[in-house]
């Protein structure tokens, strides 16, 4: 992801460059809409020139995991916790990053 001021950088020479990098990687260009754009699990929205960010969920998610009484076995209903205790921690601390 690049963050770029359009008054001052032409986005169609920094692609150029880029695909002249390698000649197996292909890069694209994905504008922000209404000051905000999807990366990775987030939702990036500039706000007064500073970024803030949130949790992107896709329309189709649920907030649902394997439920404590289920037959799984507990390893699997530990895993899918250890998974959103660590989606929440990477979140975190990549704003923490932007921020300072």
């Amino acid at each position: 992801m690049i963050v770029y001021d359009y008054a001052t950088t032409d986005i169609n020479s920094i692609l150029d460059a880029f695909e002249h990098v390698h000649p197996n990687l292909n890069f694209t260009i994905e504008l922000a809409n209404s000051n905000k754009m999807n990366y990775l699990h987030l939702t990036i929205r500039r706000q007064c020139d500073t970024p803030e960010f949130s949790v992107f969920r896709k329309s189709a998610h649920a907030d649902v995991i394997i439920p404590l009484g289920s037959c799984h076995p507990n390893e699997q209903k530990c895993v899918a916790v250890r998974y959103l205790v660590s989606r929440l921690d990477t979140s975190y601390t990549r704003q923490q990053r932007v921020k300072s």
